[in-house]
């Protein structure tokens, strides 16, 4: 089940009244200010990460909150929108592992997924920055050093999304 937006705060208790989540793990999904994490609350596990997107050129990161319990998948997303159309056409043409594996597969397909979708934003940054560089070598204007600074703000912001994805992969291997 994936559900995209958290303005509905009745469907959201809904959902987490039907699977028993705790009020905690849903509190933390409508509070999208959460590092990347991992935690279990005995009969599901609760996955928060964080899925940047290219918009109009701008980046943007967005918190995705996973609720995995037997036999169900449960995303929170804070909009519409996001990078797992070919797990989705995965499953719908039955390839690969997806349609015989359990929805613990499903959760690290997505996840991948995820992580996937940084590596073309870093490129993007990456040709950015090489090509500002160039002109910068031949001549700085104010422009081109406010160009500069916009994109290491954006580098940032990229950083503090990926850098806490770690300890929360680490715990997920662990676990």
């Amino acid at each position: 089940i994936n559900v995209d937006g958290l303005a509905d705060l009745n469907l959201i208790h809904e959902i987490g009244e039907i699977f028993e989540f705790h009020r905690l793990a849903l509190e933390d999904t409508v509070s999208v200010s959460q590092r990347p994490k991992t935690e279990s609350y005995g009969d599901f596990l609760f996955v928060v990460t964080r899925m940047p997107a290219l918009i109009d050129s701008e980046l943007t990161v967005e918190q995705v909150s996973f609720f995995l319990k037997d036999g169900v998948l449960v995303t929170f997303q804070e909009r519409g929108g996001d990078c797992w159309d070919p797990v989705r056409e995965r499953i719908r043409k039955s390839r690969g592992l997806l349609r015989q594996q359990g929805t613990d597969y499903l959760l690290y397909a997505l996840l991948d997924a995820v992580i996937d979708s940084y590596f073309p934003i870093l490129e993007h940054f990456g040709d950015k920055v090489e090509a500002l560089n160039d002109r910068i070598m031949e001549r700085a204007t104010p422009g081109e050093i406010r160009e500069m600074h916009s994109i290491r703000q954006e580098l940032i912001t990229l950083r503090r999304a990926i850098w806490p994805q770690r300890d929360m992969f680490s715990a997920l291997t662990r676990g």
